[in-house]
């Protein structure tokens, strides 16, 4: 992905389904950005044999093997089980014990964002999911997005 000088916001994955660890974007700056950041958006996805819609994960984001940040993805889904009355009711239960969730049904998945400092070049923006697993029929649904002023 190409940015002009002021970028505003450029989606550089958007909602893909990873299946390889880890994820990443290339990005290419034609000028210095003063001051911008990195905004990943990632849920696990995959119900079987254990998939990645069962666990909690540590996810960092990494520009150019340079740490941006880390976030958990662990989430209580208890207060959204009103909005699916006919659905799973376990999906909404001990989301942070024997139940594991990274997000919720009738929820937005939050979006993670770092403040990041780049030059004019190419860079590769990284996203590690820890554990790093990837069961049959799972996959990581992704966006990642770089915006500066």
């Amino acid at each position: 992905m190409y940015c002009s000088s002021s970028p505003g916001s450029v989606p550089l994955l958007y909602n893909v389904s990873a299946t390889k660890l880890p994820i990443t974007a290339d990005l290419t700056l034609d000028a210095d950005a003063p001051m911008g950041h990195v905004t990943v958006i990632v849920s696990g996805h995959g119900a079987q044999s254990g998939g990645n819609e069962y666990m909690h994960t540590t996810d960092t984001v990494s520009v150019d093997g340079v740490v941006a940040g880390s976030f958990a993805t662990q989430v209580d889904c208890a207060a959204f089980a009103k909005f699916s009355p006919d659905g799973n009711p376990g999906i909404f239960r001990n989301n942070k014990t024997s139940n594991p969730r990274n997000w919720c049904p009738g929820s937005l998945v939050a979006p993670r964002s770092f403040p990041v400092q780049l030059k004019p070049g190419a860079h590769e923006i990284s996203l590690a999911i820890e554990p790093a697993r990837m069961p049959e029929g799972s996959y990581y649904a992704t966006s990642i997005s770089f915006s500066a002023p």
